[in-house]
């Protein structure tokens, strides 16, 4: 019965290690990132993402911008563009990309402002 427990208490364990894999360090992102982009860079986060398991959000800074993109937990694939959450239609890379890039968003709000004073500015055609 001893025997039985033991064998059981280090099962338990290597499950529960084996399921703890932590994020890749910032070293192995970078490495694999230079692979695809050779230029100078800095990982400066890479977190879990808490809505998709497995996948794991980086930021990268490239001069003054921060750049997200995602990754797995070896770090052996990249993954780039927007995740969205389907049933809010919320943009989770497009609100971190702004929490990271003020600019960004003056940059945007600006672009709009313009934009409506161009549609405000257009004549009106007449309904025929």
């Amino acid at each position: 019965m001893k025997r039985l427990f033991e064998g059981f208490a280090v099962f338990t364990v290597l499950v529960v290690l084996a399921g703890c894999g932590g994020a890749p360090s910032k070293d192995s992102v970078k490495a694999t990132v230079k692979k695809v982009m050779p230029v100078e860079f800095e990982v400066t986060e890479v977190n879990k993402m808490k809505e998709i398991s497995g996948l794991y959000e980086v930021v990268l800074k490239l001069g003054n911008q921060s750049i997200i993109f995602y990754t797995d937990k070896d770090a052996k694939y990249i993954v780039s563009g927007s995740i969205v959450e389907a049933e809010t239609k919320k943009n989770l890379t497009m609100e971190k990309q702004m929490a990271l890039n003020p600019q960004l968003m003056q940059h945007m709000q600006q672009q709009e402002q313009q934009q409506n004073k161009a549609d405000e500015a257009k004549p009106k055609q007449k309904k025929k």
